[in-house]
């Protein structure tokens, strides 16, 4: 049954190009599908009262990744290079189709939950309330998108033979969103705008004969 669909898909294409004898270039693309008809959202105490036995919310989650790894090297001569690596990444997720958990040890699919209506549930802002038997449920909208962004640039200048200098720039910058945002180009978007950490490093390495 499609309401009992789990499953996980998932590609990575990838190509290498050489351009003469200076530039190497390296590409791949990721993207995975991710599908759970129970999966976990919420542990809620009935009306926040822990005398009340504790309620767990269930979800129907469809969870999409992207993601893009490139790497580059240019050797401007055999002593001195370049390289970079950079690699954004999204996963957003959606829920659906509510669950509370009952008889989850049951033999039969239909026995393991109780199906929440959607007319039950009212949406205020970032979190869900509904109604369960006299008692108010209350739970975050578990709905997400997560962006990251990684890249390094590293310089690497070999002035003497078995004598190295690197010198390293990292960038990066993450957020899980409080909102959720579909497809892949509305997340590349708010990707460029989250805070950002940089990070410089320099090592050197001198080698000698004794």
């Amino acid at each position: 049954y499609l309401d009992q669909a789990t499953g996980y898909n998932e590609i990575r294409p990838s190509a290498v190009f050489r351009l003469g004898n200076h530039w190497r270039v390296a590409g791949q693309f990721n993207y995975g599908n991710n599908r759970d008809a129970l999966q976990y959202v919420a542990t809620i105490q009935p009306d926040n009262d822990p005398k009340k036995n504790t309620t767990y919310m269930l979800g129907n989650m469809a969870q999409r990744t992207y993601g893009v790894t490139l790497n580059m090297q240019y050797n401007l001569t055999p002593d001195l290079s370049f390289q970079y690596y950079g690699s954004p990444f999204t996963s957003i997720a959606s829920f659906d189709n509510f669950k509370i958990a009952s008889n989850t040890a049951s033999k039969h699919y239909n026995e393991r939950f109780v199906p929440v209506d959607d007319a039950q549930l009212i949406l205020q802002g970032d979190s869900y309330s509904m109604n369960y038997k006299g008692n108010t449920l209350d739970f975050k909208n578990p709905n997400f998108s997560f962006n990251e962004l990684r890249s390094i640039l590293v310089t690497r200048w070999e002035y003497l033979p078995g004598s190295t200098i690197y010198l390293v720039w990292e960038h990066n910058r993450s957020n899980n969103a409080g909102n959720y945002y579909a497809g892949w180009s509305n997340n590349l978007d708010s990707m460029f705008s989250l805070p950002s950490s940089n990070t410089i490093m320099l090592k050197v390495n001198y080698w000698f004969a004794l």
